[in-house]
């Protein structure tokens, strides 16, 4: 077994893998309001639209700095424990 598939998400039974990541990623940033364009962009995935692909080459580098750094400061939150959010405990969400 590899260490992706031995790595489980809480007490949840769902298996971690490194595309979770991107998903929980683009979730909160899309969430946060952030364009669509930019977090496509940093997730390196290549615009769907032939004609829009063929003539726009942006690659809102200030703005995904700016977004990067908003993230990188909410990851340092929630792991110094600062959120003023309570998580719900397991026996709650049943």
């Amino acid at each position: 077994m590899n260490f992706s598939r031995t790595l489980i998400i809480g007490n949840s039974g769902s298996e971690y893998s490194p595309h979770t990541t991107r998903t929980t990623g683009s979730t909160r940033l899309n969430e946060m309001g952030y364009p669509a364009d930019w977090i496509e962009r940093q997730l390196a995935h290549a615009e769907p639209n032939a004609v829009r692909r063929t003539y726009n080459h942006a690659a809102y580098l200030a703005d995904r700095t700016k977004m990067m750094q908003q993230w990188a400061d909410m990851l340092d939150v929630w792991i110094l424990g600062e959120s003023n959010i309570t998580p719900l405990s397991r026996s709650a969400n049943r």
